[in-house]
């Protein structure tokens, strides 16, 4: 399945890894997804690894990062 390209993290103004961690704890979820296209494929290749399955490795991500996503949707304001 391919997935439409993200900008590129300088030219969306956020930064680097450092930068777009705090935006992404911070609710932004831009930043969230600018760091799973860019890490992404080395944690699916990590997981596969570890788990010894593709889909459950792919499962297990998704699971991840749609946890991460709902979380900084639905936390308060502050937290993180």
């Amino acid at each position: 399945m391919s997935h439409p390209q993200l900008s590129d993290p300088a030219q969306a103004g956020i930064g680097h890894d450092p930068d777009l961690l705090s935006s992404s704890a911070h609710g932004d979820i831009r930043a969230l997804a600018l760091l799973y296209e860019a890490h992404g494929p080395a944690a699916l290749h990590l997981a596969h690894r570890v788990l010894g399955d593709h889909t459950i490795a792919e499962d297990a991500l998704r699971g991840r990062a749609r946890s991460q996503a709902v979380a900084a949707a639905v936390a308060p304001e502050g937290v993180a």
